[in-house]
């Protein structure tokens, strides 16, 4: 009955502590996005200096559109984006198999590497910075 009567103590502190880790998790992700937010916001502004609201356009997507080297840096990211996506998934879809049906010297420490960060508690790595 000891462990029971513990058991029920810790599930009353976890059920207390959870709206408030949900509170500070709304806080930290209101707090990341909220700049993000006002940037699309005042992206359709009609001030050309961005500190005062002087009303609703979209004049400056047409120029956005029109201007070649956004275009070009566009183009050139969009590609190393996808040659870093098929080449991530050829190298990992490869060491998985190798990982999966393959025994050799040191695939013991080799897994331990790879599922390392899974395994981590998040505030280790934070104080580790």
């Amino acid at each position: 009955m000891l462990a029971l009567g513990t058991l029920r103590r810790e599930c009353w502190r976890e059920s207390r502590a959870k709206p408030l880790a949900e509170r500070v998790r709304g806080l930290i992700y209101a707090f990341l996005f909220a700049p993000i937010v006002v940037l699309i916001v005042f992206s359709f502004n009609a001030s050309r200096r961005n500190f005062v609201w002087q009303g609703f356009t979209l004049d400056w997507y047409p120029r956005l559109l029109a201007n070649q080297d956004l275009l070009d840096a566009l183009a050139v990211t969009l590609q190393v984006a996808a040659i870093a996506v098929v080449a991530s998934t050829v190298l990992g879809s490869l060491l998985g198999l190798g990982l999966a049906r393959l025994r050799f010297r040191g695939s013991g420490a080799t897994e331990t590497l790879i599922l390392l960060p899974m395994v981590t508690r998040r505030s280790s790595w934070a104080s580790a910075c």
